[in-house]
């Protein structure tokens, strides 16, 4: 786990993402295509339960104040 105030490591995510027309497409990420940006990566072991719907919905809350630093965020 990286400490705090570290370089995050390098990283590659397969997922879905947005195709030109909108319409879904698979995709893959890396932490070099948000490189000079802030970056919100957070990562749930399962839905619907407790702890994870808190924290999810502390974010929600924070969404709007993070928006200043105009992070990109994936969940």
């Amino acid at each position: 786990m990286p400490e705090l105030d570290q370089p995050a490591p390098r990283f590659s995510l397969d997922g879905m993402g947005p195709g030109p027309g909108g319409e879904p497409v698979e995709t893959s990420l890396g932490l070099d295509d948000f490189a000079g940006r802030w970056l919100v990566l957070y990562f749930y072991p399962r839905d619907f339960t407790g702890g994870c719907t808190l924290e999810a919905r502390g974010f929600q809350q924070q969404l709007e104040a993070s928006r200043t630093r105009a992070p990109k965020w994936l969940a």
